[in-house]
């Protein structure tokens, strides 16, 4: 399982958001943030953003996949466009089925 975040600007993420449901992506985890970046140029900026992260689990094999459309949907190649990072998710439980590891990711029946 790999874990895919995202540090996207907020008037971004409806448009993500609408993407993920027609992909069937639509579990996700969403945080208000701060960011911190240095433009290029290296000149510092003293100035902490507001971004939104957003984070979503899925099979090691979507990985590259749903980090590409993350990076497509909300990318306007501007400064601040925001960053996608990948993570391996050593195991996971599903509180409500009970199922664990990959299968956790499964979508319930109910």
């Amino acid at each position: 399982m790999k874990l895919v975040t995202a540090i996207i600007q907020p008037y971004m993420f409806d448009k993500l958001a609408r993407v993920f449901r027609k992909t069937h992506h639509a579990c996700f985890t969403v945080f208000p943030v701060k960011s911190f970046g240095v433009p290029e140029g290296g000149m510092a900026v003293d100035l902490m953003t507001e971004k939104v992260r957003v984070d979503v689990v899925v099979q090691d094999e979507e990985a590259i996949e749903v980090a590409e459309l993350i990076a497509n949907t909300v990318g306007t190649h501007q400064e601040g466009d925001g960053m996608v990072f990948v993570s391996e998710i050593s195991y996971a439980i599903n509180i409500n089925t009970g199922q664990r590891g990959a299968e956790a990711l499964q979508p319930s029946a109910d």
